[in-house]
């Protein structure tokens, strides 16, 4: 069994107008019967002894089927401790597809949440989703960092910043307050919706359009 290292897939949804649909498993489905290259981009196997890679449909020149799904607005970029080294491109894809609306980008399946909202977050529960919002407040509690994106402090949404992600914010943390912040990651509940980020590649200060990794 391989799982396709990187990104997360939407859920198959329900047909409509005989249109082919916005699932991977729809998608995948073109790949049947063909050659492929899988290729290793980190830890080969995760816990679960799941081979986690990226797979190459034959061709001049060959398909990446990670960087084709992102495009087609079918998953979306999600980076893995073990496995991380191709982020930046899938999520360069990612920017196209939701700029143009393709795929899930054009329906309410993919959206980019807002941290001003957080009912609306929190209403995700359990689901990967990116967040973005203005940074109100930043604070830290031994090695974890806080980011609050509104005054509620018992139900406003929040990021917290753990173990990579909390050393690449370490020395840039209070200068993010102002800034608009993304966040991408499964969102959890507390007293309010939060996500928690291990890897830097999870956070974003957002400069223009596609926002920039935090360096």
């Amino acid at each position: 069994m391989i799982r396709l290292a990187e990104i997360i897939a939407a859920p198959p949804l329900p047909q409509q107008g005989g249109d082919t649909g916005h699932d991977a498993t729809s998608y995948l489905k073109g790949a049947l019967g063909k050659k492929v290259e899988v290729k290793i981009g980190g830890a080969e196997r995760d816990r679960y002894g799941v081979t986690n890679a990226h797979l190459f449909v034959a061709g001049d020149p060959p398909l990446w089927l990670q960087q084709q799904l992102v495009s087609a607005g079918i998953a979306l970029a999600a980076p893995q401790a073990d496995n991380k080294s191709c982020f930046a491109a899938l999520r360069a894809a990612e920017a196209i597809a939701r700029a143009e609306r393709r795929g899930n980008w054009g329906t309410a399946v993919f959206k980019i949440l807002p941290a001003s909202e957080p009912r609306l977050v929190a209403n995700l529960v359990q689901t990967y989703q990116i967040v973005e919002g203005v940074a109100k407040g930043v604070a830290r509690s031994g090695s974890r960092i806080t980011l609050t994106f509104s005054d509620d402090k018992r139900f406003g949404f929040r990021a917290y910043a753990e173990g990579a992600a909390a050393k690449r914010l370490s020395g840039d943390g209070t200068a993010i307050v102002g800034k608009m912040v993304r966040i991408r990651g499964w969102v959890e509940r507390k007293a309010g919706p939060s996500i928690t980020a291990t890897l830097p590649e999870q956070v974003e200060v957002v400069s223009g359009e596609e926002g920039a990794i935090l360096r």
